[in-house]
């Protein structure tokens, strides 16, 4: 009796395994393989498209997506894709100081 259960226990993690093999991408996962694909061949326009298909955004892609289990960023650094990748870099931020007041543009009001 335990053969016979042991040999159906088998039997259904074999047939499980077995179709889960077949289940088909989803329709997100097929969108991100096409965005991580898009990374690795350099190419600026399908990476776009293929983003604002998803209807995701840059930030997400950024901090998100893993492509062979690397970062988005790191992984087009590793296939040299320097046109996406500078893409992926985060935006740089400078802040202006516009009330600073330097001495040459100093105004001076006689009292």
């Amino acid at each position: 009796m335990k053969a016979k259960l042991i040999t159906c226990a088998l039997a259904l993690t074999a047939s499980l395994s077995a179709s889960a093999s077949s289940i088909p991408q989803t329709y997100l996962e097929t969108q991100l393989v096409g965005i991580c694909e898009s990374i690795r061949d350099d190419h600026v326009g399908k990476f776009q498209h293929r983003v604002a298909q998803a209807h995701l955004r840059m930030k997400t892609i950024r901090e998100k997506l893993v492509c062979n289990q690397m970062s988005a960023y790191d992984f087009a650094m590793h296939y040299d894709s320097f046109n996406v990748a500078s893409k992926l870099q985060v935006p740089a931020v400078s802040i202006t100081d516009l009330a600073r007041v330097t001495p040459e543009s100093a105004v001076h009001i006689a009292e």
